[in-house]
């Protein structure tokens, strides 16, 4: 291949992802205005303003294009993890961090159509199919937590007590999106108050108590 014919296929192939996503923006933006039923391929075409052929040469379905949008997403959400993970705070610190990055986006319109979508049979099937990306990308997340957990507990700020896995136990059950749908949905608390309400309670289970540890120190003393 020459130069030539690289060059201008990398061209095509960036311009094919650029118009690929936005497509995809368009379908996030008509999805929270008008709901996945109401929304059309049509209504992605005169949005993004190519014919709606176009549309589905990069999607061959509605389906398939949520299918894409939620992937897109998704992974977007786990790049906003790995980016707290990889800051250089303590293991309180960088949970509490954690803790207010998932309920901020709980909160945002387009996670709670996600979550509105996943009700849908076909789309669920769907990604099913790959879920070896998706438990790739959970598994991750737990195991840098496991490893934030094992950190805090070696340098004296969590319970040395519990097990990596129950603190993983209680900060998955803590931090479930559809447990505070209604809190959410009805406005009564900000993402910072029960970001907030979300770390005392975890916190007041696995933070180390300073008698506990003092304890711990006389002991290894003696």
């Amino acid at each position: 291949m020459s130069t030539t014919t690289a060059t201008m296929s990398s061209l095509k192939a960036r311009q094919r992802q650029e118009r690929e996503s936005l497509i995809l923006d368009a379908a996030g933006a008509l999805l929270v205005e008008k709901g996945y039923h109401e929304m059309a391929m049509d209504d992605i075409a005169a949005r993004v303003g190519i014919a709606k052929g176009t549309v589905y040469l990069h999607f061959p379905s509605k389906e398939d294009l949520i299918v894409a949008f939620l992937a897109r997403e998704s992974q977007e959400f786990f790049r906003h993890i790995d980016a707290v993970m990889n800051t250089d705070i303590g293991p309180t610190t960088k949970v509490k961090t954690l803790i207010a990055t998932m309920i901020q986006g709980m909160y945002r319109p387009k996670f709670r159509l996600m979550a509105d979508l996943l009700q849908n049979s076909e789309i669920t099937e769907r990604l099913l199919a790959n879920r070896a990306t998706w438990q790739g990308l959970k598994q991750r997340m737990r195991d840098q937590l496991l490893a934030v957990f094992a950190i805090g507990q070696a340098q004296g700020e969590f319970d040395p007590d519990l097990s990596a896995e129950v603190m993983l136990g209680l900060f998955s059950n803590l931090v479930i999106p559809h447990g505070y749908a209604i809190a959410m949905n009805s406005g009564v608390v900000s993402p910072e108050a029960l970001a907030e309400t979300v770390s005392r309670c975890l916190f007041g289970g696995i933070a180390a108590h300073h008698t506990q540890t003092q304890e711990r120190i006389t002991h290894e003393h003696h």
